[in-house]
């Protein structure tokens, strides 16, 4: 009986780790950039996505997202650093995404802006998803993605994001992963 339970507490902790490392093929993993005289910039970023960041000349930095396995999806986010006096509330930030979603409306399926709130980690932001007109029906083209999601999030009352997300097909896991990459971000301030 000993052995017995000796060898029970054995397959439970190879099946306790086998599951631990079933769970890791669906963790996130944590992504830290460095804006340099800015501070730091966090992301929780699913398994299979790769995220590339780089300073965008003196005032933001840029991220581009893509999956590993080679869909036609691209999350583009670039961080800003806006001088005080600039309205970065919940209303003026949905009200400027109206504003520079405008142009696209009329080539659009949606035919109107429809804002979507986001549920950040830190701060607020908003996104508006337009479907292109002429793309619909027709198959996939590497790089001229047929939805568009524009979304614009304040983290603090200086840093302002700018993200567009470009895919084919809301159904796939795709576009769920780059909302979630969104709304994961966070930035520290240097001191």
């Amino acid at each position: 009986m000993n052995f017995n339970t000796s060898f029970k507490r054995k397959v439970i902790s190879a099946m306790l780790v086998l599951f631990a490392v079933g769970l890791l093929g669906f963790s996130l993993s944590a992504m830290e950039f460095q804006w340099p005289k800015h501070g730091t910039i966090s992301f929780e970023v699913p398994t299979g996505w790769r995220m590339i960041g780089h300073q965008a000349e003196d005032v933001g930095y840029a991220f581009n997202a893509t999956p590993t396995n080679g869909a036609n999806v691209v999350a583009e986010i670039t961080l800003a650093n806006v001088p005080n006096g600039i309205a970065m509330d919940k209303e003026a930030i949905k009200k400027r995404l109206g504003d520079s979603v405008q142009p696209y409306l009329e080539g659009s399926t949606e035919k109107k802006f429809q804002p979507v709130e986001l549920k950040m980690k830190q701060g607020c932001g908003w996104y508006d998803q337009l479907t292109d007109a002429s793309l619909v029906g027709k198959p996939p083209v590497k790089d001229d993605h047929k939805v568009m999601r524009n979304a614009l999030v304040a983290l603090d009352d200086h840093t302002l994001v700018v993200i567009t997300m470009f895919f084919d097909d809301s159904k796939r896991t795709e576009p769920k992963d780059m909302l979630s990459i969104v709304q994961s971000m966070q930035f520290k301030k240097e001191n």
